[in-house]
């Protein structure tokens, strides 16, 4: 099953800066402009139909952005961003979905959603764009309009595709043989 690399990219970024020491660092917000790649809301739903017209509706039940902090150490630290999303498991088409963008400083910046379904199995997907500094302005389109994302190996979704401003819009589901689209 594949995962997310976000748990393990903070907890880097934070034993880096423990290890090498910090002098009064300030870190700042996850970058409000790159929320558009994760337009979600707590206690909304989004919605997906299929070609069938059949549709899934899934509450979006945590919504979470880091605020702006300070590390106290004796040198420079890198800092570190990020924000996500989770929904509940849609009991009728056994269906979660979790997103999130973490950035840093260190010109690093991942996107990932992960698709799960009733028997906890995944499918993870992840966009990183690295050289690039996340936390200027000027960046704001780091990603780009759309992502599209595949994997060779999967276990039941595959082929999703986010697009700024809307989040995911499209999925491929093997258990269905159909693409499920974004209901706006």
């Amino acid at each position: 099953m594949k995962r997310s690399i976000l748990p393990e990219l903070i907890a880097f970024l934070l034993i880096t800066n423990i290890l090498s020491g910090c002098e009064d660092t300030y870190c700042p917000a996850f970058p409000g402009y790159l929320t558009d790649y994760l337009p979600y809301y707590e206690n909304s739903n989004i919605e997906f139909m299929n070609s069938s017209e059949n549709t899934v509706k899934i509450l979006v039940s945590y919504v979470h952005e880091t605020d702006s902090y300070t590390i106290k150490w004796n040198s420079k630290c890198s800092c570190a961003a990020y924000a996500a999303f989770k929904t509940e498991m849609n009991d009728n088409f056994l269906l979660e979905i979790n997103g999130g963008i973490s950035v840093s400083d260190n010109k690093i910046s991942i996107i990932n959603y992960t698709l799960y379904d009733a028997k906890r199995s995944s499918d993870y997907f992840e966009y990183r764009v690295d050289g690039i500094d996340p936390f200027k302005k000027e960046n704001e389109f780091l990603f780009g309009d759309s992502i599209n994302l595949k994997n060779d190996n999967f276990y039941r979704y595959n082929d999703i595709l986010v697009v700024r401003g809307r989040g995911l819009v499209r999925f491929w589901d093997e258990t269905y043989n159909c693409y499920w689209e974004l209901v706006d």
